[in-house]
């Protein structure tokens, strides 16, 4: 049986509210393989075919205003904001926090009980090169909720695929020796995210990030 989200809603719960932006891709790519170009395909296709694994993070990549650029450098720059004129692309680590690729996740609960990781409404998920950042309202005995942050280490992360049942559900899983183990077991964490292309490029960044 596969694990479900655990994203519930109840009257009266009201999450804050996020606004976010839908992003249109302005390019097209090219990929560099043996002096040859392949394509044009859309960003969505490369990050398909590094998940895959088909390509290696290092090959070059030809977008469509003559920026040369990595599959990890793309993978990166989530939102296509590496500037051609000055060429400037961001590397596959140490970008500033603004450039990381960031995904919306919906942790659960409500006012009673928390979601994922304690968690409840939406937050953020940021993917920082060697750590996955967590952002959003958690669940305070004394308090309510009040925003807070944390970072799950690449290393710390064992597997991490879309749920069965589910595929906008990130189902991450933990080894027995990080921080977050309970009781020295292995734990499975689930985060709804807005589909399935985000899981899916999710798991194309950590598998990028851990290689």
């Amino acid at each position: 049986m596969g694990l479900a989200c655990g994203v519930h809603k109840t009257e009266g719960d009201h999450p804050p509210k996020l606004h976010f932006m839908t992003f249109i891709s302005p390019y097209s790519y090219r990929l560099l393989l043996q002096n040859k170009q392949i394509g044009p395909f859309d960003r969505k296709t490369v990050v398909g075919m590094r998940m895959k694994k088909l390509v290696p993070k290092e090959t070059k990549v030809l977008r469509s205003d003559g920026l040369m650029m990595s599959v990890a450098q793309l993978l990166a720059d989530r939102l296509e904001q590496t500037d051609a004129m000055t060429c400037r692309v961001p590397a596959a680590s140490g970008l500033v926090s603004a450039m990381w690729p960031s995904f919306t996740v919906d942790f659960g609960g409500g006012l009673l009980y928390a979601g994922a990781m304690g968690f409840v409404g939406k937050g953020e998920l940021r993917c920082q090169g060697d750590a996955l950042r967590i952002s959003g309202q958690r669940k305070s005995l004394l308090k309510g909720s009040r925003l807070e942050r944390f970072k799950i280490a690449l290393t710390d992360i064992s597997y991490a695929a879309s749920e069965p049942e589910n595929p906008s559900c990130l189902v991450l899983t933990l080894r027995a020796d990080s921080v977050w183990a309970v009781q020295g077991k292995t734990q499975a964490v689930a985060l709804l995210l807005d589909d399935e292309e985000s899981v899916n490029e999710v798991c194309a960044l950590l598998s990028a990030g851990q290689s």
